[in-house]
């Protein structure tokens, strides 16, 4: 014991380790390792990770402010809205309070500060226009798109669905942009048809003017069911007759005041007390008579049926025959004890000894027979329902095959109009001599046609191309029209060109003239002779009647054709005879 040494610094060790303190060991570091804090580095993609989302967010809340209802929506009903505002949604109810935190407090800010910029900018409709969502057409058209009128909703009938476009939204006034309808504007802007056509006396909703400025803001409007509490007669001076019928329009009262609204049923409107209306096509129509006192309808009458038969076309000797649609009728005047009709193909059903009703569209050669001697009659039945420009007993399709050169698509098209319009056969080869070649290529331009139509009797006029509606106002008044397409806008036809109509049948693409001679009433279509040849070698392909050539009565797509247009100018072609 007595030799035994303490360390030096032992004793006070032991000393620390009883008191249950941390003490140094002889070389200075501690037996007990403190905790150490963890270096956090610096992420320059963790910041600009933060920085990406942030925007993101912000940027998506403002888009959705400004460019639709959808954010407005979220405002009121409580999907963004500040804790602090303590607001109320539409119902009545306390929206639940949200804890501060500053990302969160950020985003509130942002919210308020978009709702404003919301408000503001709905506080004056008129100034704000609205993105077209039916444009398509020539928008593609579509188009654009054109409804067929029999085809209607409901909601188009009554203007429901006006979430779509709630009044504050709603422009005070619109100005009509090419392949626009009455019936696609009334759906945008979740109005009623009938009121637009009141509003802004439409008489014919199917046409509305590249330019023309439409009222979009009536006074609130009663429902039409609700208001029907009086009625008065009406009546036509006929209701059975052939098509085209003329039919006058008179009522068992004498109105003095008050707004009339005749529903013609054809989707034609009137405005007058004793209207006149033609109606081009066969078919029962049902007229109505709705008289407004300001914004309240106050009497509607009862339906008039008016029942329009198809007219007997009598073919006699002619040659070349077109039927606007099926359901046509053919008076074929032979004699039926002695008389034999053969059809290749069939497209007709006979009814009775010598009347035959078109049952399907197409080409077909009838093969007359009535004992005493035989013809051909070569015929063209529209498959769908159209009209068309006044129609001779002759072909006075013109090919661009065999003319020289490839270029003759303006030729060809001077010299249909040329035989369309005297009945005098004229050779595309006479018109380009009479035209000459201005450029190499042999194009030629409206103002090099003019001079040999003039020079050979056929009334014209150019005209400027506003909208689609000008080209069927010259069908309507039984001319025809040469205009100036790109042939790449038109679509390919799908299958066989002989028995499919629609579209494009070759591949040339090119500036090109076409001859416009009708349209498809449900607005789809206009109906054109088309100059190019089924082939260039040796423009064998024929339809089914084995005579016409391909690049008759071809259907092009209306949207299709307005965005083609390379000038927006026509030639109007009228009859000489």
């Amino acid at each position: 014991m007595g030799n035994s040494r303490s360390l030096p610094g032992e004793g006070n060790m032991i000393s620390a380790l009883k008191n249950q303190k941390i003490s140094r060991n002889y070389r200075g570091r501690s037996n007990v390792r403190k905790p150490q804090k963890r270096r956090r580095r610096f992420s320059l993609f963790s910041s600009f990770k933060n920085i990406f989302i942030a925007g993101s967010i912000g940027l998506t809340i403002f888009y959705l402010a400004t460019s639709s209802q959808a954010f407005s929506l979220l405002i009121e009903q409580g999907g963004v809205i500040p804790a602090r505002l303590n607001a109320t949604r539409m119902g009545g109810s306390p929206l639940r309070a949200e804890s501060h935190t500053p990302a969160r407090d950020a985003i509130s800010a942002l919210a308020e500060a978009v709702a404003k910029v919301v408000n503001a900018t709905a506080a004056d409709p008129a100034d704000r226009q609205p993105v077209s969502t039916n444009r398509g057409m020539a928008e593609s058209a579509a188009p654009d798109r054109q409804p067929v009128a029999a085809g209607l909703s409901n909601s188009q009938l009554t203007g429901s669905g006006a979430l779509l476009w709630p009044e504050f939204r709603r422009p005070a006034r619109y100005e009509v942009q090419d392949g626009d309808t009455l019936y696609a504007l009334a759906e945008r802007y979740s109005l009623s048809v009938f009121s637009m056509v009141r509003m802004n006396r439409v008489t014919d909703p199917t046409r509305l003017r590249q330019g023309q400025v439409i009222n979009l803001s009536p006074s609130l409007l009663p429902s039409l069911e609700d208001a029907f509490h009086r009625e008065i007669n009406i009546s036509a001076d006929t209701t059975l007759g052939v098509a085209p019928l003329k039919v006058t329009f008179g009522t068992d009262v004498d109105l003095q005041e008050g707004t009339f609204l005749w529903d013609l049923g054809n989707w034609r409107f009137a405005f007058e007390g004793n209207p006149s209306n033609l109606f081009q096509s066969p078919g029962m129509y049902t007229v109505r008579l709705r008289v407004y006192s300001g914004e309240k309808l106050v009497v509607s009458s009862n339906l008039l049926t008016i029942n329009v038969i198809p007219r007997k076309s009598q073919v006699a000797d002619r040659k070349y025959i077109t039927l606007a649609g099926l359901g046509e009728t053919l008076d074929l005047g032979i004699n039926a004890g002695s008389a034999s009709l053969r059809q290749n193909p069939v497209l007709f059903r006979k009814t009775q000894s010598n009347l035959y009703i078109s049952v399907k569209g197409g080409y077909t050669r009838l093969a007359l027979n009535d004992g005493k001697k035989s013809r051909f009659l070569y015929t063209f039945v529209s498959p769908f329902a159209s009209v068309h420009s006044f129609e001779p007993d002759y072909d006075w399709y013109k090919t661009q095959f065999g003319t020289g050169i490839q270029g003759n698509c303006g030729p060809a098209t001077v010299a249909m109009a040329s035989h369309w319009a005297t009945g005098r056969d004229t050779a595309v080869a006479s018109i380009r001599s009479d035209i000459g070649m201005p450029f190499s290529n042999g194009a030629i331009g409206f103002e090099h046609m003019l001079g040999p139509l003039k020079r050979r009797g056929v009334p014209f006029d150019l005209k400027p191309l506003a909208g689609q509606s000008d080209i069927r106002a010259i069908v309507d008044r039984g001319n025809i029209g040469i205009i100036l397409i790109h042939t790449s806008q038109i679509q390919k036809t799908r299958g066989d060109e002989r028995t499919n109509l629609v579209g494009r049948y070759y591949s040339d693409s090119t500036g090109h003239y076409v001859v416009v001679k009708g349209y498809t009433l449900d607005g789809r279509y206009f109906i054109v002779y088309d100059p190019i040849p089924s082939d260039w070698s040796a423009n064998s392909r024929r339809y089914a009647d084995g005579v016409s050539m391909i690049g008759r009565n071809r259907f092009y797509p209306v949207a299709e054709v307005m965005k083609a247009l390379r000038r927006y100018e026509i030639v109007e072609i009228r009859r000489a005879l």
